[in-house]
Order: structure tokens, then C-alpha cells, then sequence
């Protein structure tokens, strides 16, 4: 297992999460190591440097560990684990062309170190790699979850890129976007964990696809991955104007570079007085500083919106902690549940 994702180096909470299925997730390291192979040295190296960018493997491991609090884990789990890895480092490829990012994990982005030629390139490879296994496991519903998934995550990116310089974005508007960007992938991972195990236990020909799918456990495996990627994606919003640069390792106040709204600028604004927030809003259009962060984080503070934003991110942790109900208690499920705090509390 490469060295950035070793247990014993990982937070607490996530020391548990992953070594519940280490030895699964050595499977799927070495199925993204096949991923990379080429007659191209370029494309290696490219692709190798990527999937370094991509970090803590958290939707495979998600996907497996939902698998494990269902029946068995299979092969069909490792090839699904690797290609989710697969197309969300392909989505942090490009999403750092858009952010214009330098650095991601404390190293320096696929654009940063080629050009943002090599990066639309080689995340459009990391995709149709992905997209080439799914098609080899001859599985018409896994295609379909898969394929609607990424349709998905790059409609929640395009409205996101839409709504640039929408100083109006509502709430709801916000909620589509990171259903799609960030929600999709994880709702999708747990989805298939559970479906694919299901799959092993049932006879299909006997009871029928449709019924399989009926089942309630993988509705309650989705609703968990899209309430965890929404508290994730709000947790991240709030690190991206509060985080620590160089504690994090990534660059960081991209999204008001971009005038990109997010939760907490939405419920700022909708907290100050009409003339101040006309001023805020000139700011960010026209002589975005650090002066201008400093200012947004003293409001965020004075309006109580970090708390309210974070409030927020909790309550989806709840919901999503609800969903496991209709799972027996296992290591597994413990595990997951560790996660679900994790992903709020984390600082990177």
C-alpha cells in the first residue's frame, strides 16, 4: 500500500476506518497501479503523479466497507473501489485547472508541474480508464449507477462554474451543486457496495434485478453516502475561507478567487445590511486581498455563520448516521460511523 495512505499514520477515527479492510484496500491500490500502465513513460509518470494528489482513498474505502456490512467483499468490489478513485482524482485534475491551484497534499498540482494542456488530458484518460473496467465487469447495472454518476458530478461542477460572480445563489442552488460534484461519488460508492454483495447472496435469476434493487439497504447505503458527501463538501467550503494553508497543503480561497458562492458566503450575505454587502460584493469583484479574507472571517464570526454552517454539516451527519439503522452491528459498521464524525471535525 503506497505510503500516504498507511493506517498508522492517519488520524485516529480514520486508523479504524481503514484498517477494518486494509488488506481489501491493497487489492484496489493494486488495480489503480494497473490503471496506470501504458506504452507511454508520459502518461505513467502523469497518471502516477495524479493518483499521489488523489490521497486517503476514501470512497473505495466507503464502497468496501459497506460491502463488508453486507455480505462479502469481491473482486467486483476492488475493480469498483479503483475506478471510484479513478474518476474522483480525475475530477481533482481538472478541478485545479479551474481553481487555478498550485498545490494539493502538500505537493504540487498536475497543471503546476506540466501545464494545463497535460491536465485536461490526462484527467480525460483517468476517466475513460475508468470507464473501460466498468465496461469489462459486464454488469449493465453497475455501467448504468456508474455512468449516471459521473454524469452527475459533471453537472454539479458546470453549475457550479455557471454560477460564478452570482452574488444571489440561493441555498437550494447551492445543495444542487455539491449533491453533484462531491455527493454523487460517495452515494455511488455506497450504493454498489452494498448491491454488488447482494448480488452474491441472492439468486437474480430467481427473485429478479428489479426486486434485488428494491431492497432497502441500498437505498439507506445511498442516502448515507449523499448526506456524508454533502457534510463533507460544506466542512470543506469552510476550510477553504477558515483553513490553515500550509496545514492543509492545498491552496486555499479559490472559490471567492473565482466568486464562486458557497454556504457561508450565502448566509453572510444574506445576514448584512444591503450597503455593506453591496461593498463586500465590490470587493471580491474588483480588489480581492488578503485583507478582504481577513474581513470575511471577523463577519463570519460576528453573524454566528461558522456555527450555523457547521450546524448544518452536522445534521447531515446525523441523517447519514440514521441510515445505518437497518445494518447489524459490526467492525464495519463502527467504522463508518467513525467516519461520518471525522469528516466534520477534520482539519485537512
Amino acid at each position: 500500500m503506497e505510503k500516504n495512505i498507511s493506517v498508522s499514520q492517519l488520524p485516529a477515527p480514520l486508523q479504524e476506518f481503514y484498517a477494518v479492510i486494509q488488506s481489501e484496500l491493497i487489492e484496489v491500490e493494486d488495480l489503480l497501479k494497473d490503471f496506470l500502465q501504458s506504452e507511454s513513460p508520459f502518461i505513467h509518470q502523469v497518471a502516477e503523479h495524479g493518483f499521489r494528489l488523489g490521497g486517503k482513498r476514501m470512497r473505495p474505502a466507503l464502497h468496501l466497507l459497506f460491502a463488508r456490512m453486507t455480505g462479502p467483499i469481491l473482486p467486483i468490489h476492488h475493480v469498483i473501489g479503483a475506478v471510484l478513485e479513478t474518476i474522483h482524482t480525475a475530477s481533482l485534475v481538472h478541478d485545479d485547472i479551474l481553481d487555478d491551484a498550485q498545490q494539493r497534499r502538500h505537493l504540487p498540482t498536475v497543471n503546476a508541474v506540466w501545464n494545463n494542456e497535460t491536465s485536461v488530458l490526462m484527467g480525460d484518460f483517468m476517466v475513460a480508464r475508468a470507464m473501460l473496467a466498468v465496461a469489462q465487469l459486464n454488469d449493465l447495472t453497475v455501467n448504468r449507477i456508474v455512468a449516471e454518476t459521473s454524469c452527475r458530478l459533471c453537472e454539479g461542477e458546470m453549475r457550479q462554474v455557471g454560477s460564478r460572480g452570482r452574488f444571489d445563489l440561493t441555498e437550494d442552488e447551492y445543495e444542487a451543486i455539491i449533491t453533484g460534484k462531491t455527493a454523487a461519488l460517495f452515494e455511488c460508492g455506497c450504493r454498489l457496495g452494498v448491491l454488488c454483495a447482494l448480488k452474491k447472496e441472492a439468486d437474480v435469476s430467481e427473485i429478479g434485478e428489479t426486486a434485488l434493487l428494491d431492497d432497502p439497504r441500498i437505498e439507506s447505503a445511498a442516502r448515507f453516502g449523499r448526506h456524508l458527501g454533502m457534510a463533507f463538501q460544506i466542512a470543506d467550503d469552510l476550510l477553504d475561507i477558515l483553513g490553515d494553508e500550509a496545514q492543509m497543503g492545498k491552496t486555499l480561497g479559490s472559490d471567492l478567487a473565482k466568486q464562486k458562492l458557497t454556504l457561508p458566503m450565502i448566509r453572510l450575505f444574506r445576514a448584512m445590511a444591503p450597503e455593506d454587502r453591496a461593498v463586500l460584493e465590490d470587493e471580491i469583484r474588483n480588489r480581492l486581498e488578503t485583507a478582504t479574507y481577513v474581513k470575511i472571517r471577523a463577519l463570519l464570526e460576528e453573524f454566528g455563520i461558522y456555527d450555523s454552517v457547521r450546524a448544518s454539516a452536522v445534521g447531515h451527519i446525523r441523517a447519514a448516521v440514521e441510515c445505518l439503522d437497518v445494518f447489524p452491528d459490526s467492525d464495519a459498521k463502527r467504522a463508518v460511523t467513525g467516519f461520518a464524525d471525522y469528516a466534520i471535525q477534520r482539519q485537512q
